[in-house]
This record gives C-alpha cells, sequence and structure tokens, in this order.
C-alpha cells in the first residue's frame, strides 16, 4: 500500500504507512530508509522532509519508541544537520539501546562536511561518557587532529 501512495505521489500517505509496517517490524529500516532515499534530500526545506519530518515528531510525541529517533536521526543526516542527529543519537544512546559507535561514525561525518565544531562537541561527549580507555584515548587523538584542522 506505502508503494502504490510513493507511485500516486501521495508522500504523506507513503511515509506513514511505511513508519507504521516499521513500527512492527524495524528489521525492515534499511530497506524503507532506501526508499525514503528516493524522496529525502538534503534540503531541509524540501516538502518530502518536512512532512517526513513532521510525522516522525508527531509518532515520537504519542510513542516513545526509539525506532523515531533512528529514522529523524537518519533525515538530520541526510540533511547534514548533524547537530540534530546528534542529539536524537544522545536520546538513543542514554536509552540504553546502543553503545558509542553511531556517535562516532556522525563525528566522522560531520568532520568530512566541515562542521568541526559539532565534530568536537561530539567528540567531547564520547571522552565524558565512555567507560573504555582505548574509546577515550581514540576520541582524544581525533579531538586534536580536528582542532589541528582548524586551528591556524
Amino acid at each position: 500500500l506505502a508503494r502504490l501512495y510513493g507511485e500516486q505521489g501521495q508522500i504523506e500517505k507513503m511515509f506513514s504507512n511505511y513508519i507504521d509496517v516499521l513500527g512492527s517490524n524495524p528489521n525492515l529500516l534499511p530497506g524503507v530508509s532506501r526508499i525514503y532515499g528516493q524522496f529525502i534530500t538534503d534540503d531541509p526545506a524540501n516538502e518530502a522532509n518536512v512532512i517526513f519530518r513532521r510525522l516522525l515528531l508527531k509518532r515520537l510525541q504519542e510513542d516513545q519508541n526509539i525506532l523515531y529517533n533512528e529514522m529523524l536521526s537518519w533525515l538530520f543526516v541526510q540533511q547534514k544537520e548533524f547537530q540534530k542527529a546528534f542529539q536524537q543519537e544522545k536520546a538513543i544512546y542514554r536509552r540504553g539501546q546502543q553503545g558509542l559507535g553511531s556517535i562516532l561514525r556522525l563525528t566522522v561525518m560531520a568532520r568530512e562536511e566541515g562542521q568541526s565544531e559539532t565534530a568536537l562537541e561530539l567528540l567531547d561527549f564520547v571522552i565524558a561518557e565512555t567507560a573504555s580507555e582505548e574509546l577515550k584515548l581514540q576520541a582524544h587523538q581525533l579531538r586534536l587532529n580536528v582542532l589541528q584542522e582548524i586551528l591556524p
């Protein structure tokens, strides 16, 4: 049904139906994300992006399912809004559902996109939160690399 809505250009109904399907079967997220990628752009003002964000925020208010945080994070990454993605990843981490790996991946993406301040904030979070000395050392080294890139 969701695919049919997409073919008809009824984007909101398509997104909503896929979100419903994911609610009962979250392991379909990678495939559904590829479908979403056909409609989502890096422009936060794009109509499809706005509709998707609104639907997810509404669902998150109704149900604190971590899946909605994951999808919001994905959307913000597509839009290169790494600070907003960080807020979602932090919420996921605080619920104890994942380790710090996704935050480190986000750090690399922010750095590659020239968002050094966000990358530093992400690294500071990892350093503060991790119990692993190895990960802490890795984050400190990456932090020094980022600082070296931005300081004259």
